[in-house]
């Protein structure tokens, strides 16, 4: 028993494993990482593990998409074992003997990723079978193209090695060449005695006792290393070339790999860079990578290095000054009056409109949508219910609604519904309900932006796009928007002028976009309206006196004047409401100092604040020429969470728990705030405001759909029937009756 246990201590799969637990955990780490998301440990609210479980390619999830993925995953397992071979070969001088040294040295280098793929696949059939109801034999295409595409790779990579690579044998001279008479293996790096090694596994996955090799000359089996490690740079080099030639041609369909492969080579290249790392700087190798994190964090400040985001449209050969004094100068009473009045006149003509068949004395309801944020869940929420409202009332929600606002993914359903509405008064197209809008707005966008992160972004990418004959720098913004217009068929890709006229004339409602400046937390309100009045608070008995109250917003279009505001194109503007810390790149605007805005959720995730002011601007107008007003609220959490149990905590999750809830509980804050905001408005008008909320809510015993830029089929199922729920069919009935 002793020596079975002594065996297997000393086999070389053993002694490989033992090397990358107790000196390189980083080459185990993306493995790890990995397969945290597969089982839904890491990313899971986002939806991260369905990237690895259904991939898309070019819209598709089968044999293609997985075939990808496989390919990329082999890239990935051939650039660990080539990482993995150049720290640990010289150690281990008898691979030199043997016929194929790489490629026995992956073999036997391969229990992680063996054990990793076998989870993997687990995952997927467990995934497509119970999730997405495939049968069997789809289930086995899929994982068939996983399969083929990893053994390409591995094919390839064996070819070149083959054709190029050497083993001591080919090396041979004569004898007196590689006469060594050292007893004892060496360590060819020259760090004393080589590491034990008694066995090693033979592709007839049979253990095999080594053979000594103490009779070679050690120049002889550098020479081996130093031929394989020169082949191995090279292959490292061509997954690097690879990424970077993807960034180059990313805005073609055809080159949108799925996203899981992308984060597969990501995770190759970081894994190479580590690699190389400790491969030259030996026992120096962590205080290098410390000191070249530092480096690339204190170079990362100058200018040169920095490439900004920019919205698509706006002029940015001038600059805006950005003072209290430039946000006062815009906020003036007579500028404010002056936006007030012509806000009226769009208030009057959908009196007008609302009034239509009417008798002389009826008051219409004003109505307001609401739409808060939460991905594409949030997105194909707002489109259900405002689709199945809508198409209730006999289109009596979009004939009483004068604004729409609210923030990232909902603000995007609501967007895109407007357009479909507008081009239905125009006879564009017919059914405002067709499921197919719902497929639109809520699909695949995080593969473009995926791999544009790991093809082109952390490369400083030089990338350049052109709109409207002018040049604006290329990132993961511009990926986002390039996949929200493929999938809604450019129907938003216009400026946002373009709805000016139509929203004058009360044809489609007002649409308030906000987005959230980092620096001081104001919100940027755009509109191709004049809405100075929406800047600060507004006093009713005297609106000279409003100037007490503090600049917390900016009216978009006023302060970028110089900058063709009104050519911003729609879907920038959207891309700014709903940009979320990480996932997109914060957009720069031109103003100095610099500004550089992010998710309006931050600021308000509901848009009662922008409903609020704008109720309290026009509270005259409504008392007297409206019966009330209704605010219908489409929320991707629910207004009243549960009182949560206590549990004990660890003493890391003490010190970071304050941290946690500061930012799990943002949108809790925000709805206590508000509802003293609301409360004080429906007072002054005379408790004629009517709030009903759609609420998301997964059902019962189920998993909430993940916040992420993609859904699958089964998950717009699930959304769909959580805004079809029996509260919520009473909910469609109660605003109904308060439209009529």
């Amino acid at each position: 028993m002793l020596k079975q246990i002594t065996s297997l201590f000393y086999s070389f799969p053993f002694r490989l494993l033992l090397n990358h637990l107790k000196e390189n955990f980083v080459l185990i780490l993306g493995w790890l990482i990995i397969l945290l998301i597969i089982l839904g440990k890491l990313g899971d609210s986002y939806g991260v593990p369905i990237l690895f479980l259904n991939p898309e390619y070019l819209g598709v999830v089968g044999y293609f998409s997985f075939q990808l993925v496989g390919f990329c995953l082999g890239a990935f397992y051939i650039t660990w074992n080539i990482v993995s071979y150049l720290l640990y070969s010289y150690r281990y001088p008898f691979i030199a003997s043997l016929k194929w040294p790489f490629a026995m040295f992956t073999f036997n280098n391969s229990i992680i990723p063996f054990y990793f793929i076998l989870i993997y696949i687990y995952k997927i059939i467990s995934y497509q079978y119970l999730e997405m109801g495939k049968d069997k034999l789809q289930i086995f295409w899929m994982l068939l193209g996983l399969l083929f595409g990893f053994i390409l790779v591995l094919l390839i990579v064996s070819v070149y090695f083959h054709l190029t690579n050497k083993n001591v044998h080919e090396y041979l001279g004569p004898e007196e060449e590689h006469i060594n008479k050292n007893e004892h293996w060496e360590h060819l790096e020259g760090q004393g005695r080589a590491a034990r090694v008694d066995y090693y596994l033979s592709r007839k996955f049979r253990f095999r006792h080594i053979r000594g090799v103490t009779h070679y000359h050690d120049n002889i089996l550098k020479r081996v290393f130093h031929q394989h490690h020169l082949n191995a740079f090279i292959i490292i080099f061509i997954n690097a070339a690879i990424l970077v030639l993807i960034g180059i041609v990313i805005d073609k369909p055809l080159f949108e790999i799925p996203a899981a492969g992308a984060i597969f080579l990501f995770c190759g290249l970081i894994i190479s860079l580590a690699g190389l790392i400790y491969y030259w700087g030996g026992k120096w190798g962590s205080v290098l990578v410390i000191l070249i994190v530092i480096l690339l964090n204190t170079f990362s400040q100058f200018e040169w290095l920095q490439t900004d985001s920019q919205a698509y449209g706006l002029d940015y050969t001038t600059e805006q000054e950005y003072s209290l004094s430039v946000l006062d100068s815009l906020s003036q009473p007579e500028k404010v009056e002056e936006d007030r009045l012509s806000t009226l006149e769009i208030l009057n003509n959908w009196k007008i409109k609302n009034k239509e068949g009417q008798s002389y004395y009826h008051k219409p309801k004003l109505c307001i949508v609401l739409a808060s944020g939460g991905g594409s869940r949030a997105a194909a929420y707002a489109m259900k219910v405002v689709q199945t409202l809508d198409s209730l009332s006999n289109g009596a929600l979009m004939e009483h609604t004068i604004l729409m606002t609210g923030a990232s993914g909902g603000m995007m359903g609501l967007a895109y519904y407007r357009e479909l509405y507008l081009r239905k008064q125009f006879g564009l197209i017919d059914n405002l309900s067709s499921k197919e809008y719902l497929d639109n707005i809520s699909g695949d966008l995080i593969n473009k932006i995926t791999t544009t992160i790991v093809s082109h972004d952390i490369f400083f990418g030089l990338k350049q796009y052109s709109y409207n004959e002018k040049i604006y720098p290329f990132d993961r913004g511009t990926a986002f928007e390039i996949a929200l217009n493929t999938y809604t068929e450019d129907f938003l890709n216009k400026p946002i002028s373009a709805y000016k006229d139509f929203e004058r004339e009360s044809i489609i409602p007002l649409m308030f976009i906000n987005t959230t400046n980092v620096a001081d937390m104001r919100k940027l309100i755009i509109s191709p309206q004049a809405i100075s009045y929406m800047m600060r608070g507004y006093s009713q008995d005297d609106p000279s006196n409003s100037n007490f109250y503090e600049l917390d917003a900016i009216d978009f279009g006023a302060f970028f004047a110089n900058n063709s505001p009104e050519d911003l194109r729609m879907i920038s503007a959207l891309r700014m409401n709903a940009t979320y810390p990480l996932i997109l790149p914060n957009v720069s605007l031109p103003s100095q100092p610099k500004m550089d805005v992010f998710d309006a959720g931050i600021r308000d995730n509901f848009g009662i604040e922008n409903t609020v002011r704008f109720l309290n601007v026009f509270q005259d107008w409504i008392e007297n020429n409206t019966s009330g007003v209704v605010i219908v609220q489409i929320r991707g959490t629910l207004k009243n969470n549960p009182v949560e149990d206590f549990e004990y905590e660890t003493f890391s999750s003490k010190l970071t728990s304050s941290f946690g809830s500061i930012g799990s509980n943002i949108t809790n804050s925000q709805d206590y705030l508000q509802d003293y905001m609301i409360q004080g408005l429906d007072d002054a008008l005379k408790n004629k405001i009517d709030i009903v909320s759609f609420e998301y809510s997964p059902a019962e015993n189920e998993k909430r759909v993940s916040m992420s830029l993609r859904l699958s089929e089964n998950e717009k199922m699930k959304v769909s029937q959580s805004a079809l729920s029996n509260e919520n069919t009473a909910k469609y009935e109660q605003v109904i009756k308060l439209l009529e």
